[in-house]
């Protein structure tokens, strides 16, 4: 096995480890939605913003961030997926 292939194996792991990782946080957020709790409503009031609609790492070496996608927007209609979604950061697209 070469190094090159060993790299390409490890970048993959921890990437699938990320994913993981902002899945189960977009999970837990939509369960407390479901639930009737909106922790991230009061954070924007305490931030004094309307809403937060991101919730992104900002540091260049995370590939993945959340995004919540209102309740009876398009997006959500046309797949009844959940509010809070794991996606790819923009600027990991750029540098991939």
């Amino acid at each position: 096995m070469t190094a090159h292939h060993d790299d390409a194996t490890v970048a993959r792991m921890f990437d699938a480890i990320e994913h993981a990782r902002w899945q189960d946080l977009a999970d837990a957020l939509n369960r407390l939605t479901e639930w009737g709790a909106d922790p991230l409503l009061a954070l924007a009031d305490k931030l004094g913003t309307n809403k937060i609609t991101t919730l992104d790492p900002a540091e260049d070496h995370h590939t993945y961030r959340l995004r919540y996608r209102p309740p009876f927007g398009e997006e959500r209609e046309t797949d009844g997926g959940p509010g809070w979604i794991v996606e790819r950061r923009p600027e990991a697209d750029a540098s991939a």
